[in-house]
């Protein structure tokens, strides 16, 4: 079974050497439904459409999809079927059979896609869905459409300002993706809404901050950013916003532990004559390389000390919001107070 680059799906679907199973899947929904539109797009193309081509969603009964498959196609070389975030997971055994003994032995004259726009799974992970690909091992050709590096959101979203007739530096491109997150379809609609807005001019630093809304995840950032510029004002209006938006303190206090612990992390690689780049290898890293690059940026005139107080103070509150009933957002007020009295004291 062929892991096929999504790089080259495009190429190999092109020469029209069609495998009898393909599986399109992965956590960047938004290419494998582009992936999928493609797929389409071609079986459209190949005449008497509704005879050769056939879509059936999740829940469909293993024996229409089977039907459809097995048909031979009208007048065509091959025929397509489309079976979109079909479940091995919830099948009962009876369906589970009836379609594992299709995918053991596919027809030759069709073309049996599933894709998942919305299901995820781990086929490493799970028992049914390893099984599952270890039966389709000799028929098909599979596709994960992963996660974008922060480098590769940079060159979307500055394609997507080319063809929206804007101009987006590659330092605001990459503070787009960082308030946004890695997610291809929420880049999008907020690359369109603000290169909209600048079209036939270059986005500036304003527009972005104005116009990009940010993720709960990003206005975290912001506020540990707020923490470590001892600005206090900036620091409660942040938590009340996240409040107002339904955050709960105990995500809040997890995100901004995590920003924290970046910073330990990046200055004990400092402190050691290390570059932050160098720990882009660790598995928490990889792909999300602007966290390293942030925390090198705030650390620099923070101690190891004054980091390990942090963290103790982040767990503390950690505690509190999970053992006891005291208000989560006076457990949030008393905790930036506190982590900008650690700040302060000179250690």
């Amino acid at each position: 079974m062929p892991y096929l680059e999504e790089n080259k799906l495009k190429k190999h679907l092109e020469s029209r050497e069609f495998t009898p199973i393909y599986v399109l899947f992965g956590s960047e929904k938004y290419l494998v439904k582009k992936a999928y539109k493609n797929m389409y797009s071609i079986a459209s193309k190949c005449g008497f459409e509704e005879f050769n081509l056939n879509s059936f969603t999740s829940d469909a009964a293993a024996d229409d999809i089977a039907d459809a498959a097995l048909a031979l196609p009208f007048m065509e070389e091959k025929k397509f079927v489309f079976v979109s975030d079909y479940n091995i997971e919830n099948k009962n055994a009876s369906e589970l059979s009836k379609i594992t003994q299709l995918v053991s032995d596919p027809s030759e004259d069709t073309v049996l896609v599933f894709f998942y726009p919305t299901l995820a799974f781990d086929p490493k992970k799970n028992a049914k869905w390893k099984n599952f690909f270890k039966i389709i091992d000799k028929n098909a050709t599979v596709v994960e459409f992963k996660e974008k590096e922060r480098g590769e959101l940079i060159k979307f979203i500055t394609a997507v300002c080319e063809k929206e007739n804007a101009v987006i530096s590659r330092e605001l491109a990459g503070r787009v993706a960082d308030y946004v997150g890695s997610d291809l379809n929420a880049i999008l609609n907020e690359t369109i809404k603000l290169s909209s807005f600048c079209r036939n001019r270059e986005v500036t630093r304003e527009d972005v901050e104005n116009l990009v809304t940010k993720t709960p995840e990003a206005k975290i950032f912001s506020l540990s950013k707020a923490i470590i510029a001892s600005n206090f004002d900036e620091a409660y209006e942040i938590i009340d916003n996240l409040l107002y938006f339904g955050e709960k303190p105990v995500g809040i206090v997890s995100v901004l532990s995590g920003t924290f612990i970046d910073m330990y992390t990046v200055k004990t690689a400092l402190n050691a004559g290390k570059k932050s780049e160098d720990l882009s290898e660790l598995s928490e890293y990889k792909g999300k390389e602007f966290r390293l690059k942030n925390a090198e940026r705030d650390v620099r005139n923070i101690s190891l000390s004054k980091l390990r107080r942090c963290i103790d103070i982040l767990l503390e509150a950690d505690v509190l919001l999970k053992s006891s009933r005291v208000s989560g957002e006076l457990v949030l007020q008393q905790l930036v107070a506190n982590l900008l009295v650690a700040l302060k004291i000179d250690k």
